[in-house]
């Protein structure tokens, strides 16, 4: 009987000391260390045109004019530079686009990045024009000197030299707009920022391509001159982006052996206006005058070319000779200034 006690305690010990171990090891096996996986979404964050400058070179934060655009050469135009800051809070190297339009203010404002149009214009070299930063204008935009948050932009306009003007030009419709010039930056995500928009005006300004000689060649005494059945032919091409005129004078025509032509010998006249090649002149299509020491206007009308066409009007010269008094190789000279068509 003893025995059979002294054995239950020793199971009784031993299954105790097993559900010790049990309950040990299943704490040791849930105590071990392993991963625990994490997730977070960071929302995209849109880029902003934080700062928007016109300036007359490139990767230049600063404005260069202070009022209008006043710089457009005849025969010529002007560059035109939109430069500034993009801030993308996501980092600099989230922004891969930008895009940048100018266009008259009634002709609206920059619509989607993916396909950029203007509202009311179809880039045209006139009055709007589009520059982007992936071949998609001409010319491009270009992003630089990154750094953080924040990245540079800059995008170059060619503004042809007829290119419209918004201030003191002939049409009072067009001098009551301004010029909006806006920019757009995308992202990776291709978010897109909201549009920086800066209004600028562009003056109206004169310029005629004239001829350099005039050379009546080899006349004999007595010669009579009329425009309307000969004479020397050459163009007068508006180099502007304004309608214009011209004012005319010249002085008497010296002889180096012997007298003068007077100023009133010498004929002009002016064609019909039309562009390019098509240029009607001569006969009936010509408007002629008589020269005058004093200044005279001719009425040229002549009005600023489009895309790819030169506005010009043929200006016919010719001279009568007196009958004696003149002797040798005469010269003198002409002078033809442009004039707003007023």
């Amino acid at each position: 009987m003893q025995e059979s006690k002294t054995l239950h305690y020793i199971l009784g010990i031993s299954l105790v000391m097993i559900a010790v171990f049990v309950v040990a090891s299943l704490v040791m096996i849930n105590s071990q260390a392993g991963p625990t996986n994490m997730t977070l979404g960071v929302n995209n964050d849109a880029p902003t045109v934080t700062s928007e400058f016109l300036s007359n070179a490139a990767n230049t934060n600063s404005n260069f004019w202070g009022g209008n655009i006043n710089t457009m050469v005849a025969g010529t135009g002007a560059d035109v530079y939109v430069n500034g800051v993009i801030t993308d809070l996501n980092g600099y190297a989230d922004v891969t686009k930008v895009v940048a339009t100018v266009a008259l203010s009634a002709d609206g404002t920059l619509l989607s990045y993916s396909k950029p149009t203007i509202t009311n214009c179809t880039p045209n070299q006139f009055d709007c024009l589009i520059a982007m930063s992936d071949g998609g204008g001409s010319p491009l935009c270009s992003l630089y000197g990154g750094s953080g948050n924040t990245v540079n932009y800059s995008c170059q306009f060619h503004l042809p030299y007829w290119f419209e003007y918004t201030s003191g030009g002939a049409n009072s419709a067009i001098n009551a707009q301004t010029y909006k010039w806006q920019v757009l930056a995308i992202d990776a995500a291709n978010d897109g920022s909201s549009i920086s928009n800066v209004d600028k005006e562009i003056n109206a300004y004169l310029g005629l391509a004239i001829p350099n000689n005039i050379n009546f060649g080899n006349k004999s005494l007595g010669f009579v001159g009329d425009t309307s059945v000969g004479g020397e032919d050459q163009p007068i091409a508006n180099k502007s982006n304004d309608t214009q005129d011209a004012y005319i004078s010249a002085t008497d025509m010296t002889c180096s052996g012997l007298g003068s032509i007077p100023v009133a010998n010498i004929q002009y006249g002016v064609g019909v206006a039309g562009e390019g090649s098509d240029v009607g002149y001569g006969g009936s299509g010509m408007v002629n005058y008589i020269t005058t020491a004093s200044t005279d206007i001719i009425e040229l009308n002549l009005d600023p070319q489009t895309n790819g066409g030169s506005k010009q009007v043929m200006w016919r010269n010719e001279i009568t000779v007196p009958s004696s008094g003149v002797k040798g190789s005469c010269a003198g000279t002409v002078l033809v200034a442009a004039k707003t068509n007023r």
